[in-house]
């Protein structure tokens, strides 16, 4: 029940803000105020996340601030950033929900500011953002939504060419999530262009991993070159839980392929602001491409969402302005089309082989808070099943 109230709240502050343009005077009171009940909301979930749990179970052992000295950060699983953070949270008090607080303000924060400084539509790009990433940002990529918080404060020192700064919040996310070396990398793709030779080169790409599938794990484990990276491609490689049916392949392909491309190659025509982004939203589409065959990309895309999200939410801020006949109407199959990977992935069985009645959206639903402790099955069911076979 509370997610469709905050969709409807964050619906109602679109149609007042963007659409009917009213309320200037106190519009940043009530940005203000959807940033503090998102943070709030999941910053005091309990159990809610598949991820989450997991990182529950770790919680007991990191140190506070005053045992940290101590503590050997080369043994821990987790980046030193991250573990700087729950210290101050166990710090603060023992309870988990302290570091999901402060986790939840750092990325909400950093979001909302990209959100605030790039979009003429920023309520739009809110709706969007719970619709799309918000839940996944908060419960599942706990970690790595911390890297990604980095790489958006930093995203104009990158338009900029303000290296130094740039690269210094690279560090800063690379310390809290090693994944976040491909955002050093960056820089080296900002002269992608969105033309034919592209848009060919990608077609010729999946068509190329199509008919060579067989042979992907194979040249994954060759380029493992250490042992952390040898589990990993085991992991999304060669375990048969990862392994896409054919329906499932059709769909990752109509969804992070067909359908990003689509809609970017029809709007950029029509909406010369975005045309900025182009080097941006070819690498979104290249490592959105890439993740449907290298399972791993995925996340490596997680840290170029936000910015597919402000280029769909200007998308839908050009409807609103240009569009006079059936305008709702066309805004409405606008964002059905842009939330469909998202929504319809809800439904889908993680686990299908094993048992199909545990879907995706159990990792979120139904939501407990810290005054309404409690544990569900299918929840619980997903978690020592997706972690005790890792």
């Amino acid at each position: 029940m509370i997610y469709i109230v905050t969709f409807f709240l964050i619906s109602f502050f679109v149609v007042h803000f963007d659409i009917n343009k009213q309320g200037r005077n106190y519009d940043k009171v009530c940005f203000f105020f959807i940033m503090l009940y998102l943070i709030l909301m999941m910053g005091l979930r309990y159990r809610v996340g598949i991820d989450t749990l997991n990182y529950m179970e770790l919680y007991d052992e990191k140190p506070d601030l005053f045992s940290l000295s101590y503590f050997d950060f080369s043994t821990a699983p987790e980046d030193p950033f991250y573990i700087i953070l729950c210290a101050i949270a166990k710090t603060i008090g023992d309870d988990f929900f302290w570091i999901q607080l402060l986790q939840m303000s750092i990325v909400n924060v950093s979001v909302f500011l990209f959100f605030y400084r790039y979009c003429l539509k920023k309520y739009t790009a809110v709706l969007l953002y719970y619709i799309i990433t918000y839940f996944y940002f908060s419960t599942e990529i706990m970690r790595e939504s911390l890297a990604i918080a980095c790489f958006l404060f930093s995203f104009g020192f990158l338009y900029e060419k303000k290296w130094w700064k740039y690269y210094l919040c690279a560090v800063a996310a690379f310390l809290f999530h090693s994944s976040a070396f491909f955002v050093f990398f960056i820089p080296c793709f900002m002269n992608l262009k969105f033309n034919r030779y592209f848009v060919g080169i990608l077609v010729g790409f999946v068509f190329l991993c199509i008919f060579y599938s067989n042979y992907i794990g194979d040249l994954a484990l060759f380029l493992a070159f250490t042992e952390r990276m040898l589990q990993k491609t085991e992991k999304y490689f060669l375990d048969e839980r990862f392994f896409p049916s054919v329906n499932l392949l059709i769909y990752q392909i109509g969804s992070f392929f067909i359908l990003p491309l689509c809609l970017y190659a029809y709007f950029r025509k029509r909406i010369s602001d975005i045309r900025k982004y182009d080097s941006m939203m070819c690498l979104y589409m290249l490592i959105s491409t890439m993740s449907i065959f290298f399972s791993i990309s995925s996340r490596f895309r997680n840290y170029l969402i936000c910015i597919y999200i402000m280029i769909l939410a200007d998308i839908a801020g050009y409807i609103l302005c240009t569009q006079k006949k059936n305008k709702l109407l066309k805004l409405s199959v606008f964002f059905f089309l842009a939330t469909f990977p998202s929504i319809s992935g809800l439904f889908i069985s993680p686990f299908s082989k094993y048992d199909s009645t545990i879907k995706n959206y159990h990792e979120w639903y139904p939501y407990h808070s810290i005054w309404d402790p409690q544990k569900e099955r299918k929840r619980e069911d997903y978690w020592h099943w997706q972690f005790s076979h890792k």
